[in-house]
């Protein structure tokens, strides 16, 4: 189907083409659109977020190809609105972002859900893609959902945190904007920070999930030691 689309969008470009080519082209296309969108029902008659996130594309299709229909469309082609491609689908963002081995992928259901509602744990999960593949500029997303309380129970009181949520946030404030902090990455990209000022110790993963954020004992001494145990040789 996307393969027909960026085909009739290339025939609607083409200088040479009538009104009435563009109209039958813009047809067609919206003919297959309609037909894949029965065949969906058909296949998957209780619908679901794939097939939701499917039949939206179709619809979309069917909606850019309509101005077309009518063969009155006579603008020159670099005046004349081109419909616009659909974003990537739901299924090659997910296999583009578990072939990258990002770690605490979802299930493919639970994803569609998440991008179809573009949910914060889908923007987060789309952040550590980019970060691990530069698409934008690095920074810590969030801290590692999956041990946040254990954490928070051992060292937010000395830190001043009378809850989780409060913890985590501040834990990607520090990465992200403490202005003194001193830094390595080891060899498996992990990345390490420490404030002389407050001395507030932290570590991140390169999909920039944070995995400790504290406040040790020991100071300088203990960022030392991470140096010597962790650093490049």
């Amino acid at each position: 189907m996307r393969r027909r689309y960026k085909e009739a969008i290339k025939s609607l470009t083409d200088p040479t083409a009538t009104p009435e080519q563009r109209a039958q082209l813009a047809q067609r296309a919206i003919d297959n659109a309609n037909r894949a969108s029965r065949r969906i029902d058909e296949l998957i008659p209780n619908g679901g977020y794939a097939a939701r996130s499917m039949q939206d594309t179709l619809t979309g299709i069917v909606e850019e190809m309509k101005p077309y229909t009518s063969g009155d469309v006579l603008l020159a082609p670099q005046y004349r609105p081109v419909p616009r491609i659909p974003q990537v689908s739901g299924f090659a963002e997910f296999k583009a972002m578990q072939n990258t081995g990002l770690q605490r992928m979802p299930t493919f259901d639970k994803f569609i859900a998440m991008r179809y509602g573009d949910t914060e744990e889908y923007r987060n999960l789309l952040a550590r893609y980019q970060n691990i593949t530069d698409q934008r500029d690095w920074s810590a997303v969030e801290f590692n959902p999956e041990t946040p309380i254990g954490h928070f129970a051992n060292h937010a009181s000395a830190m001043g945190f009378s809850s989780a949520e409060g913890y985590g946030k501040a834990a990607v404030d520090f990465v992200n904007t403490a202005s003194d902090k001193l830094s390595f990455a080891d060899e498996t990209g992990i990345t390490r920070y420490f404030s002389k000022s407050t001395g507030v110790f932290a570590s991140v993963y390169p999909d920039g999930t944070v995995r400790t954020f504290f406040k040790p004992r020991k100071g300088i001494q203990y960022w030392e030691g991470q140096v010597k145990k962790y650093g490049t040789k």
